[in-house]
């Protein structure tokens, strides 16, 4: 199964181990809106995704499933890698807790 953004969204949340109204307090957007992005249900603005972006430490590309590489310290790297020094939101570190 290909991988889609909504998937790819959900799962880097997941990752984070947030809500989705923890994701959503962030993006100061409702939760249910947020639901709707993650089920494919409505399109996600740009605002939302480079926000989004900033959150995971991961490029746009990346989370439109455009790359299967996150753009990371200016270099590629693959996503399992992603978690060794990324800042996301606060204490949260992509794939660390």
């Amino acid at each position: 199964m290909a991988v889609s953004y909504k998937n790819r969204i959900r799962s880097l949340r997941k990752k984070l181990k947030m809500t989705q109204e923890q994701m959503a307090e962030q993006l100061f957007i409702d939760q249910t809106t947020l639901s709707m992005y993650e089920c494919g249900n409505r399109d996600i603005p740009v605002s939302i995704l480079m926000e989004l972006s900033t959150i995971y430490g991961v490029s746009v590309d990346y989370l439109l499933c455009k790359s299967d590489f996150a753009v990371l310290d200016d270099e590629l790297v693959p996503q399992e890698w992603a978690g060794v020094k990324v800042p996301c939101q606060g204490a949260y570190y992509l794939g660390l807790h």
